[in-house]
């Protein structure tokens, strides 16, 4: 079998391998909803990447498209993106919209929208449902993980030889917004118990481990340990490298303001401890501090990659300064 793209460590650095050499990517992200019609890539796409002397495009692939009614798989839109890639000589990061994204759940299928016994929402503190489904809900995370291993055959089978495809991307800017956390049912009894062991800095309960910030800790457990079951089952598929991204921690200062759950810097030992997986969490930087946010990215030993960024010129400056820190 041919040796699969890996993210390694060679002399101290950080190095994606591809095809058994070390690989630099020189890529850009692709809107939301492009991808969502192969005429269109091909119309409104293609032809604007061509001379910007790319080697890889990240595009989103959706839970909604690919199972749009329960246990049936249709696969052609991700085919012909992973064709007209090949025909233009560039790899694929695939940004798998599952179960959350921008601390929403926008792009789940109709079924499991609309079946919310099922596949329950989180809750503020009044006991408000938000649009977002619960961490906490085992149904869903199942689902995600059922039909994202079914994705991962599907690639292997169709791109194995190839490896247009060489990394993947799960959920986008995961995590709850507007509440510091869930206050589902399922929600409240994990926050009664104690913390699972593999948590840094567990010896209790939430609050007599974490003080004030335990609703936090407990939805970048949840998170984390969501991402670890969804990661897992894909691999298990075909193990292909996966990293999640972040929307940054920035003013008013408060969880859920940003996606609370989400990979932010400070919380990448929690990551590391309940998502092992997950090679690396990735920011996505619209922040003015762009050297600190890549400084918070490479400590705790992770690599350092940016699926999205500023794009204003005061910025173009920006992707010198991060493949000299090391970026992928």
């Amino acid at each position: 079998m041919k040796e699969l793209p890996r993210i390694e460590k060679t002399d101290g650095r950080w190095q994606l391998t591809v095809d058994g050499r070390p690989m630099l990517l020189f890529s850009g992200e692709i809107h939301n909803s492009s991808a969502s019609s192969a005429e269109y890539m091909e119309e409104c796409v293609w032809p604007y990447l061509r001379p910007l002397n790319m080697n890889a495009v990240i595009a989103p692939v959706y839970w909604q498209l690919i199972e749009p009614r329960e246990g049936e798989f249709d696969f052609e839109l991700l085919d012909a993106l992973i064709d007209q890639a090949r025909r233009e000589s560039m790899r694929l990061a695939l940004l798998w919209f599952g179960l959350w994204k921008n601390g929403e759940s926008t792009y789940v299928p109709d079924w499991v929208k609309r079946d919310q016994r099922r596949f329950f929402w989180a809750r503020d503190s009044y006991g408000r449902p938000i649009y977002t489904i619960s961490p906490f809900c085992d149904a869903a995370i199942e689902a995600d993980a059922r039909a994202f291993a079914r994705l991962m055959r599907h690639i292997r089978e169709k791109d194995q030889d190839e490896q247009t495809v060489i990394m993947i991307q799960l959920e986008n800017e995961i995590g709850t917004l507007g509440i510091e956390r869930d206050f589902s049912d399922a929600a409240q009894r994990a926050f009664e118990g104690d913390v699972p062991a593999v948590m840094p800095g567990a010896h209790g309960t939430w609050a007599e481990s974490y003080g004030e910030e335990a609703p936090v800790y407990l939805m970048e457990y949840a998170y984390a340990a969501a991402g670890e079951r969804i990661a897992r089952a894909g691999q298990a598929e075909y193990a292909l490298p996966m990293y999640v991204n972040a929307w940054l921690e920035q003013f008013p200062w408060r969880p859920g303001a940003w996606p609370c759950g989400c990979p932010v810097a400070r919380f990448i030992p929690v990551w590391q401890a309940c998502a092992p997986s997950v090679a690396f969490s990735a920011p996505d930087i619209y922040v003015t501090d762009f050297a600190g946010v890549c400084e918070d990215y490479t400590a705790h030993d992770n690599p350092l990659f940016i699926p999205e960024h500023r794009q204003d010129l005061r910025h173009m400056s920006d992707v010198l300064y991060a493949y000299g820190k090391g970026a992928l």
